[in-house]
């Protein structure tokens, strides 16, 4: 099989926030206020919860930058039902 010799799996993985009880409610993810669903700006810890993607994502560049690599990233910012929150992606 020629295919594992391009692709062994996952090297890396960011570990989802979501599990961080400041992040969202015990018991209740669909809360206007906390967590995945939010109407709201998302922060952890004094930061909008995507820059802990991207800072991940800048430092696994800066790693390897001498290696071929490929990076995905999802937000939550898009799961809400204002369409609003997403708008925070594009600010530092």
């Amino acid at each position: 099989n020629n295919k594992s010799r391009y692709f062994s799996g996952n090297d890396h993985e960011l570990v989802s926030i979501f599990n961080d009880p400041n992040y969202m409610k015990e018991g209740n993810l669909f809360t206007y206020d906390s967590g995945p669903s939010a109407v709201l700006n998302r922060c952890l810890y004094g930061e909008n919860i995507n820059s802990y993607q991207f800072q991940y994502v800048n430092q696994f560049w800066e790693k390897y930058d001498d290696m071929k690599k490929f990076y995905f990233m999802a937000f939550s910012e898009g799961h809400e039902g204002t369409g609003e929150v997403v708008r925070h992606l594009d600010k530092p």
